[in-house]
């Protein structure tokens, strides 16, 4: 998982050059950043599985709504400054958010189990 996505990481704008037309040249510089999140995600995904295992889906519903309201937030106010890059940018901030709840819920041992937060 690691290697692939670090390949991407590395040698995205060759890879776009090589598959696409020239035109497509810019979206190289948006890869990197879409693939971290894509690597967070991955993480926020093995953290859950904690958390259905114990059916603890309240807390699942409660992460979801927290990371879906960065990514409006960050998107609502950036989008007209920066673009594209904006809303790549929420996107991995708002996986990033979304995976260190998750972990830190999944960690929490006191916590009531089956479908409590």
């Amino acid at each position: 998982m690691v290697l692939p996505a670090l390949f991407l990481i590395l040698f995205s704008h060759e890879l776009i050059l090589l598959i696409l037309p020239q035109s497509y040249g810019e979206v190289g510089r948006y890869i990197p950043l879409l693939t971290t999140a894509a690597f967070v995600k991955g993480w926020y995904a093995i953290f859950t599985m904690k958390l259905l295992y114990e059916r603890r889906t309240k807390a699942i519903q409660l992460v979801g709504i927290i990371g879906a309201l960065v990514n409006f937030l960050i998107n609502f106010n950036l989008i007209s400054h920066f673009g594209l890059y904006a809303c790549i940018l929420s996107t991995f901030l708002s996986f990033a958010v979304m995976a260190l709840i998750s972990k830190w819920i999944s960690k929490d041992e006191s916590a009531p189990k089956n479908g409590a937060i």
